[in-house]
């Protein structure tokens, strides 16, 4: 069973405002350009991206693996706590907008893939495996992957992690 397309603003934690979404608890936090071909919604104009429309929160979640979901509501309440975050669930995972994509959700065979950017790239942490990856924006950004098999391994140390990702994201 395929994940069915839904609209952009039937997905979870985002209203529509003057024909754009916003977060519904921080309407400052404004996106600039949306793709015609699949009405997601970008920082930039012309952004790269995977061409599909957002799903919702259920329809996400009737397809995906049930490992997934106990590790997303433990990331979820988590970054809730630490300020206004836009959540996209797309085919290929859950994307946490601050205004831009900034962590992301992926689900693998036997756990989800949570993706994040810093700022250095001296991370070290027992769930993240593989090697970062380094991309240049507003200068360098390194990119860290956590595999999370279960909502327990999304522990106090990741936690901090992506406290410090989120500070450095606001600038």
């Amino acid at each position: 069973m395929s994940r069915e397309e839904t609209p952009l603003n039937e997905h979870l934690d985002v209203q529509l405002f003057d024909g754009a979404p916003r977060c519904t608890n921080y309407p400052d936090l404004n996106m600039t350009w949306t793709c015609e071909a699949c009405a997601r919604t970008f920082r930039r104009g012309g952004q790269t991206h995977e061409c599909a429309p957002a799903l919702t929160r259920e329809t996400y979640f009737a397809t995906g693996p049930e490992f997934e979901r106990p590790i997303f509501e433990a990331v979820r309440a988590f970054i809730n706590t630490l300020g206004p975050i836009t959540i996209e669930f797309v085919q290929v995972g859950i994307f946490f907008r601050n205004p831009s994509s900034w962590v992301q959700l992926r689900p693998k065979r036997n756990w989800v893939a949570l993706t994040f950017p810093m700022t250095r790239r001296n991370v070290v942490h027992p769930a993240i495996k593989n090697k970062p990856m380094t991309t240049r924006g507003n200068g360098p950004t390194v990119w860290f992957a956590a595999n999370l098999s279960s909502p327990n391994d999304f522990d106090a140390d990741l936690q901090d992690l992506l406290t410090e990702s989120f500070s450095s994201n606001q600038r």
